[in-house]
């Protein structure tokens, strides 16, 4: 068994295990592919697909067929992967959300491969935007919420002392950094701003189906910082989406569960699982 890296001149050779959606991104300059093959008939057995978000890498995709499993076509994957840290300054962390046998799978492959698991897998719920609409929490007014304000009239120099200050005092922390506001929609995505400093952030995707809130931060102690956030994100979504439209929101802590639970009785928990990995 090799693994290679996938470029123009044998990227043909890998799309067969490549969904027909995902088989143009593969030559993103964002993305690193990996293939294996087999070495006595040269025959493709799988691939990887990761892309660069900020400091970590994301594994979007991984296959082996069927009559390669269980012959260490993964572990290989995974320890060609290793190999390609240095396309990526600064990593810190891998992140993968698959669906839950899937993710289970490659939990192990990682754990196997010296890997550890940083954060206990997390939880991604659905509701529509028409849920968010009949809720009782968008029909109040919330006095904190005057603190939140969309990406679009934050000052960049604001973001980069955001990204400065929770590095230092977190490195660990699961943020995108640096953060290109061009990558998240910015009339949805929110930073909760207290004396003149950001002191947590919530960011939104748009997709073809609807709106995810991708990813949120608030610095320790900011109680209000979330609530604020997620009412402003809600606010706008009702203005900008039809009631039929998805949103997915990621709760990774135990805090965050409890309160999109209180926050959305409606919220419907899709199957899959979701973890942070560290070196």
């Amino acid at each position: 068994m090799f693994t290679i890296l996938i470029n123009e001149n044998n990227h043909d050779f890998f799309t067969g295990y490549v969904p027909k959606e995902m088989q143009a991104e593969l030559m993103l300059p964002e993305i690193i592919a990996l293939g294996a093959a087999d070495s006595e008939t040269g025959e493709a057995a799988g691939l990887l697909i990761a892309k660069v978000v900020g400091s970590f890498l994301e594994i979007t995709w991984v296959y082996v067929g069927l009559e390669f499993r269980n012959k260490g076509v993964g572990t290989a994957l995974i320890e060609r992967l290793k190999t390609c840290y240095d396309f990526v300054p600064g990593l810190t962390a891998l992140i993968s959300q698959f669906p839950t046998e899937d993710g289970e799978a490659l939990e192990r492959l990682f754990l196997g491969a010296d890997f550890s698991l940083k954060d206990d897998k997390h939880s991604v719920y659905t509701l529509t935007v028409g849920d968010l609409k009949n809720n009782y929490f968008w029909n109040k007014e919330l006095s904190c919420a005057k603190d939140a304000v969309a990406l679009e009239s934050v000052y960049d120099v604001m973001l980069r002392e955001f990204e400065t200050g929770i590095l230092l005092s977190e490195k660990d922390a699961m943020i995108y950094s640096p953060l290109d506001r061009n990558k998240f929609n910015q009339k949805l995505s929110m930073a909760y701003i207290k004396d003149s400093k950001i002191n947590g952030i919530l960011l939104a995707e748009v997709e073809e189906t609807g709106l995810e809130l991708s990813y949120a931060y608030v610095k320790p102690g900011i109680a209000t910082a979330l609530p604020a956030m997620l009412y402003q994100a809600g606010k706008a979504a009702i203005e900008s989406f039809p009631p039929e439209a998805v949103v997915s929101v990621a709760a990774i802590s135990d805090v965050s569960v409890k309160l999109m639970e209180k926050m959305f009785p409606n919220l419907k928990t899709l199957p899959v699982k979701n973890a942070l990995f560290k070196f």
